[in-house]
């Protein structure tokens, strides 16, 4: 039954838990073939059934990532399938780009350079001086 540890250790059962305890993350079909179709009560991503010490690794995995990412953001192109499940539960992270990657919630390339010296004032040109505007003549 894809035994994970070794016989000395081995305490089989048909517990969901025990098996995601085991083996940290499995793919919910074969966690219903293992297990006879048991219902599973922990944490679920994407099409992974995963243990809690196992999503918290991942999570900051992802997290360090994007803030190692840098003003960018990260490329979710680069990181395997279970990282990118668990990008997507994240709140510290957004989408962009149709889904292709993550970026932290306010990116710094969003608003113009000019626009964040002003701090939201609106500018607007003098009005010409010595002249006759098009309108007036």
């Amino acid at each position: 039954m894809a035994p994970v540890l070794p016989a000395a250790r081995a305490r089989p059962s048909r517990s969901t838990a025990r098996v995601v305890a085991e083996r940290g993350w499995v793919d919910l079909a074969l966690l219903a073939r293992l297990t006879g179709d048991a219902p599973y009560d922990g944490p679920a991503v994407g099409r992974w059934a995963v243990s809690p010490a196992a999503l918290a690794e991942a999570e900051a995995h992802v997290r360090g990532a994007v803030e190692a990412a840098g003003p960018v953001g990260l490329d979710l192109a680069a990181v395997d399938a279970r990282r990118r499940a668990v990008a997507q539960r994240l709140d510290s992270v957004v989408v962009a780009g149709g889904g292709d990657g993550r970026l932290p919630r306010r990116h710094p390339l969003d608003e113009p350079p000019l626009s964040r010296g002003l701090g939201g004032v609106p500018v607007r040109p003098a009005a010409p001086r010595g002249r006759e505007s098009a309108r007036g003549a």
